[in-house]
């Protein structure tokens, strides 16, 4: 059984433990990424790649799925590539995060619709200077270039 925290219950357990964040990119057929623009805190404005917390008995796969509906309104289908593992100890404001990066390359764009969680969402073909977290060093080791 899946079990969602309170955001009190939530932020309480940074004190003692990372928390694993599952983050999903996705390319469309031109290799541009597509980011969205937080409208909740942290990094209100800021852009960044899909992703969220790990839920206590959740797959990751139903993790991948559930972020990918509330990021952007989209049913995931396809079945992401797992890219790596990134420690992010101060990036987020509220503590210690391990990174899972998943990858999905599209033929096609799917539609940018703004949720709750997003102001926006567009595809990059560059990091944009307005990034937040750890997510514009992430971009960089997985070999994204950065906005002129």
């Amino acid at each position: 059984m899946v079990k969602i925290l309170s955001h009190q219950e939530f932020l309480k357990t940074f004190i003692n433990v990372p928390r694993v964040s599952v983050n999903l990119l996705i390319e469309d057929k031109q290799g541009k990424l597509l980011l969205t623009q937080r409208a909740i805190t942290p990094g209100v404005g800021k852009w960044h790649y899909p992703g969220g917390f790990l839920l206590k008995g959740e797959t990751i796969e139903a993790c991948l799925k559930r972020l990918a509906k509330r990021e952007f309104n989209y049913d995931l289908k396809e079945a992401p590539e797992f890219v790596g593992v990134f420690e992010n100890l101060a990036g987020d404001p509220r503590g210690h995060v391990i990174d899972l990066m998943y990858r999905l390359k599209l033929n096609h764009q799917i539609p940018l619709n703004a949720t709750t969680e997003t102001k926006a969402a567009q595809y990059f073909d560059r990091i944009p200077k307005e990034i937040g977290f750890n997510h514009h060093e992430t971009l960089l080791k997985l070999g994204y270039k950065v906005e002129e």
